[in-house]
This record gives C-alpha cells, structure tokens and sequence, in this order.
C-alpha cells in the first residue's frame, strides 16, 4: 500500500524526535534542522518502498533549511556588529556629555558671584537638563551592554573587532580608546553580569 508523500514525511520526522540510540534508550530532544534532515534521508532508505519524487523533495527541502540557516547566521551577525558599534557611539556620547558638567558648575559658581540672578537660573536650567541627557544616556548605555551580552560571544567579539579596525583605519585616536573602554566594561559586564554605572562613567570621563 502506498502512503500519502505528506504523511510518510510527517511521521519519519516525528519518529526522528524519538529516535532509540540503544534499545530503550530515546532521545526527546530536538536536533538541528539540517541533522534532522539528514537523518529523515537515512530513515526513508530504510522504508521498503518510497514514493516517487520524495528523496528529490527532501533534499530541495534539506537545501532551503541550510539557505535559512545561513541568512539567520547573517542576520545574527548583523545585529551584534550593529550592538557593538551602538553601544561605542553611545559611550563616546555619554564620555562628551560627562565632561561637560564640571564646566557647566563652575559657570554656575562664578555667575552667582555676579549677583546676576537670571542668568544663573538659566545657567541652573541648562545644567539640569545636561545632567537629565546623562541619565537617560547612561540608562541607554546599560540596555545596549546588556542586550550585547544575551547575543553569541563571538559575534559580538567579532563586531567589536570590526569595529575597532575601522576605527583604526580613519586614524579616529580618541574615539578608538574610547571604544576599547566600551569594550572592557562590556567584557567585564558578561563575566560577572553585573552592573556598575558609576564607575564606568568614571573610566568614559578619564578618557
């Protein structure tokens, strides 16, 4: 009796999830596309009749799975560069704006001795809305380290790496050591995930 070409595939891959690699022994968990592919071909071979044109449609199947995979493999690597070279921006803007608060300060002190009330309240304003972008910078900064940190280690690796050498290659100095602050504190970050703000921004500042 001929089975349905849909159903046969159906049940050889169910049967591949619970494939016996000793008798008694199943393996319940599920396995890569591709392997799983395979193994559904090593099955079919067994079968003492196939339907005409199966092997062909599997492996027209196998070799879209593996075109799949490698454009998740792209769009994994993309997005860790993309992370990598976000989180280096966000730490060269969160360094800029830090260095502007000892100035911003220090106007305030020597306007106040002028007795020029107006212009220190303006001069107050600017400076709380200075210290406003830090925070909402510092809290972006944390969101891009930790979102670097639930991605593979060797792409985001990699995407720092890219990055540094393209830095390297516009002769960018001190955006470069700013870069490889970023990615200390990244490295830090994933070996003990744990957080610590004010001293990064002390590390971005002494830059």
């Amino acid at each position: 009796m001929k089975l349905n070409q849909c159903h046969l595939v159906m049940s050889v891959v169910a049967a591949c999830f619970l494939v016996s690699s000793s008798p008694g022994e199943e393996i319940t968990a599920p396995q890569e596309p591709v392997a799983l592919l395979k193994q559904i071909s090593q099955e079919i071979e067994k079968l003492p009749e196939s339907p005409t044109g199966l092997a062909e449609n599997l492996s027209a199947l196998q070799e879209s799975v593996e075109q799949l995979e490698s454009g998740l493999l792209e769009a994994r690597q993309s997005e860790a560069t993309a992370h990598a070279r976000m989180a280096s921006w966000t730490g060269a803007i969160l360094a800029r704006e830090l260095k502007k608060v000892h100035a911003s300060s220090r106007l305030i002190e020597i306007t106040e001795k002028t007795g020029r009330t107006e212009e220190v309240a303006r001069y107050r304003e600017r400076h709380q809305r200075l210290l406003d972008t830090i925070a909402d910078t510092t809290a972006h900064y944390e969101s891009i380290i930790r979102h670097l940190g639930s991605l593979d280690s060797g792409l985001v690796d990699a995407g720092f790496k890219q990055y540094q050498q393209y830095l390297i290659g516009k002769e960018l100095a001190s955006q470069l050591g700013l870069h490889r602050v970023v990615r200390s504190q990244f490295e830090q970050y994933r070996n003990s995930r744990k957080v610590d703000l004010p001293a990064w921004q002390e590390e971005l500042l002494s830059r």
